[in-house]
């Protein structure tokens, strides 16, 4: 791993030790440190770097369509049942979402299309 992961963020000594250990016996990569980090102890409160607000109308457009699209990339993963490796991690699927969050899910997604549809017709004029 090239980068630490932010493992200051776990307060408690004996917390943090289990967790690294955890992270090396596991070979985890940094997307699933990040993962774990976040849904364990949650987001960090301070720090980190804000986002970049771009100075122009294009730019931000552009920005936009670019969260949209991880975000449809992320759903149509959670999506499509695939076959892991014996070791791989299991990976969460979208039946295994409380029936709720599914169901704004689809809502959600639905206007991610439409938005990304007007951030078409706003970059092409």
């Amino acid at each position: 791993m090239a980068k630490k992961p932010k493992l200051v963020s776990i307060r408690d000594k004996r917390k943090r030790k289990k967790f690294q250990r955890e992270m090396i016996e596991g070979r985890w990569n940094r997307n699933r440190v990040d993962l774990e980090l976040r849904s364990r102890f949650g987001r960090r409160k301070k720090g980190g770097r804000k986002h970049d607000i771009p100075s122009g109308t294009r730019e931000a457009l552009a920005q936009l369509d670019g969260i949209c699209q991880s975000l449809e990339h992320w759903v149509a993963q959670v999506q499509t049942p695939r076959d892991r490796e014996e070791n791989a991690p299991k990976q969460v699927a979208f039946a295994d979402l409380p029936p709720e969050v599914r169901e704004q899910l689809k809502y959600v997604m639905e206007a991610v299309g439409t938005l990304r549809n007007s951030i078409k017709e706003g970059t092409s004029r």
